[in-house]
């Protein structure tokens, strides 16, 4: 049986990781673990997980949070899924803040472990199915000439990529606004994370909150599995939205 995907676990309580990895090979997993967030980051960049269960409170030099920081520095598609018994709001927010992708309260229960995994492991695929599509249709181009016009663009794209500004890019169809559009994201902080695509004049008018936003397995007529919204696939990256001005208000 091909396994689901590998799973590494951090956490410095060994009957935790022995309970966590057992349920996990159990379902199909694969795992690795790791009782400090220094190893635990050692392993990862040695070879990348699919997913990663981070304890937030524990002794060394790098805790939960630091830890946190450096995979999203070092991995920054792989999705985090923090875990704690002695969290506050606070804590849960300003690790989502930091970039993890659930937080699990513990005591951990199977539904609750599995569940959050299947739907990071979804989010994975589809952040590599995203950039597997960015190569196919030519976003890893750069613009070409040196005319002073396109001096004027490189200049503005410069200006404008480093901020979190909204950006409107504008021009006659075959101009390059699409190139335009991958540069600032490629120039931007965002570099590592996902450059989402939508053609806006592509997207039926009743299909248009679905595809934005997504929906669950059930949700209404015809919503046979769970679907991954377009903002979700774009979170801390950048989505494009293609033809905008064809979208209804």
């Amino acid at each position: 049986m091909t396994p689901k995907g590998e799973i590494l676990i951090i956490d410095d309580e060994p009957n935790l990781r022995r309970m966590v990895s057992a349920l996990l090979v159990a379902e199909g997993y694969t795992t690795r673990d790791a009782s400090s967030g220094t190893a635990g980051a050692t392993l990862a960049q040695k070879r990348e997980p699919d997913a990663v269960l981070l304890d937030l409170m524990m002794p060394g030099e790098l805790d939960g949070m630091a830890t946190l920081i450096r995979l999203r520095e070092q991995l920054p598609d792989v999705p985090v899924v923090m875990m704690s018994g002695r969290a506050g709001l606070a804590d849960a927010v300003k690790a989502t803040k930091l970039g993890a992708f659930h937080f699990l309260e513990k005591p951990l229960t199977p539904e609750s472990v599995l569940l959050t995994l299947g739907s990071a492991l979804e989010l994975r695929h589809a952040r590599r199915e995203a950039r597997a599509l960015r190569e196919d249709i030519g976003l890893t181009s750069e613009m070409v000439g040196a005319s002073p016009a396109m001096a004027r663009v490189r200049a503005l794209i410069e200006r404008v990529a480093p901020t979190d500004s909204r950006v409107l890019i504008t021009g006659e169809s075959g101009t390059g606004k699409e190139l335009v559009a991958a540069a600032i994201h490629r120039l931007s902080a965002r570099h590592a994370r996902p450059f989402i695509r939508v053609n806006s004049a592509a997207i039926p008018r009743d299909l248009i909150e679905s595809e934005m936003f997504g929906h669950e397995r059930g949700s209404f007529t015809g919503a046979l599995e769970k679907r991954i919204g377009r903002f979700e696939l774009a979170d801390t990256g950048t989505l494009f939205l293609y033809d905008v001005g064809d979208l209804g208000a």
